[in-house]
């Protein structure tokens, strides 16, 4: 049996994991594109099918050669950090809540792999958004470096998956 038999807990949730996963280049049109960039775009298009985050665009005239994360780190509900190691910003929480102006907001949670070229990912509170339906991906528990998921008041069914438990 996958899962528990406790239906999933409107509180939050804790994820106690130490690694982090490893991300691959995507690249567009042979152009180097960032990573994060592209996995905030797919998050965006799973859970807003009624395309209220307007403000989460990308300049036409954005140099994808050059360090994109000035575009992502500014937007409402995303929070970078600066890696010491690669010198570059990383993701490392993501807010979308009605809290936070995120309102009107429809769909499923993302699959796994949108997250994985985010390997700073600590925390994602998707809370207190009703359109959000479906179940918690199984895989989620594969995020190595989130610690808190927060997924109260969405509309979320099914059980919470024994690997959250590990």
């Amino acid at each position: 049996m996958c899962c528990t038999r406790h239906p999933i807990p409107q509180q939050l949730i804790h994820v106690q994991q130490h690694a982090y996963v490893l991300a691959g280049t995507i690249t567009d049109s042979g152009a180097k594109t960032d990573p994060q960039l592209v996995a905030l775009q797919r998050l965006k298009s799973f859970i807003d099918n009624n395309n209220t985050i307007t403000y989460w665009t990308v300049p036409a005239s954005l140099d994808h050669s050059a360090d994109t994360s000035s575009v992502y780190c500014s937007w409402k509900g995303v929070g970078c950090v600066m890696d010491a190691k690669s010198n570059k910003r990383l993701v490392q929480t993501l807010v979308i809540t009605q809290n936070n102006g995120f309102k009107g907001l429809a769909g499923v949670l993302p699959t796994v792999d949108v997250f994985e070229p985010m390997p700073g990912l600590e925390m994602v509170d998707i809370s207190q958004n009703p359109g959000i339906g479906g179940t918690i991906p199984t895989q989620w528990s594969q995020l190595t470096s989130l610690t808190a998921l927060k997924i109260a008041g969405n509309s979320l069914t099914g059980m919470l998956p024994e690997s959250f438990a590990a």
